[in-house]
């Protein structure tokens, strides 16, 4: 694409250049007479269009293609993006496969059920009151 696109510019230039010398080439004549005569410039510039015309339709078609390639990434991302957070953390595993093992491994215990709301605050015995405070 940017190959195409630094082509189209300079031949553009010179396209320029080309109608410039055309119409110096005959004066008081259309440029539309100007680009029939059978002069070599307007040959010339007839082949510098044809091949600004060839630079961006290899542009549109390298642009369609990168298009074509960002969508089937992003649908094999979309298709894959449910298993993508079990690879990046999988399942903790009750050991780890390098280290030597038993088969007969219990499972871990399950977590602690939580403090009773009589357990907390923690009282002064004496007093009954909270032992710290907050805020």
């Amino acid at each position: 694409m940017l190959r195409a696109d630094w082509q189209k510019r300079r031949l553009q230039s010179v396209e320029a250049d080309l109608h410039r010398t055309i119409l110096a080439e005959s004066p008081g004549a259309s440029l539309a007479a100007a680009l029939l005569a059978d002069s070599p410039a307007a040959k010339l510039l007839a082949r510098v269009q044809r091949q600004i015309a060839a630079f961006e339709r290899t542009w549109h078609r390298a642009n369609t293609e990168l298009h074509r390639a960002r969508c089937q990434d992003e649908s094999t991302a979309d298709r894959t993006s449910g298993n993508s957070l079990d690879a990046l953390c999988p399942p903790s595993p009750v050991v780890l496969a390098s280290l030597p093992h038993s088969g007969n491994i219990a499972a871990p215990a399950p977590p602690a059920a939580p403090v009773s709301s009589r357990d907390w605050p923690p009282t002064d015995e004496r007093t009954g009151r909270p032992l710290y405070f907050v805020g």
